[in-house]
């Protein structure tokens, strides 16, 4: 039980951290003029959302399988990572493109 609650609040942390990402990104995206720098941080964004709905909806699976079967088990968690993964490879690449965005501007 206390291992529910735990992967739920890292989870919601974690939405909570790509949330505010997500917004901060958007407001920097409005000010860019490159179009392409621009669309690609609002891609990135897009696809950041929707990795924090597939987080929210395996850890949601995970936390209703946790000690259920140990071969679903492991396989929530190998789906978990990989979302994660994704999440932490766009946070890279829009971090990326903001900087660039601002090495134009100056």
């Amino acid at each position: 039980n206390n291992d529910k609650r735990a992967l739920i609040d890292n989870v919601s942390e974690t939405l909570n951290y790509i949330k505010t990402f997500t917004m901060t990104a958007t407001e920097r995206a409005s000010k860019i003029t490159n179009k392409q720098l621009k669309n690609s941080i609002l891609m990135s964004v897009e696809r950041l959302s929707m990795l924090a709905t597939q987080l929210r909806v395996v850890s949601t699976v995970k936390a209703t399988l946790l000690g259920v079967s140990e071969e679903q088990n492991n396989e929530s968690l190998s789906i978990i990572y990989t979302v994660v993964n994704n999440i932490s490879k766009g946070i890279t690449s829009t971090m990326r493109d903001v900087s660039v965005a601002d090495k134009v501007k100056a």
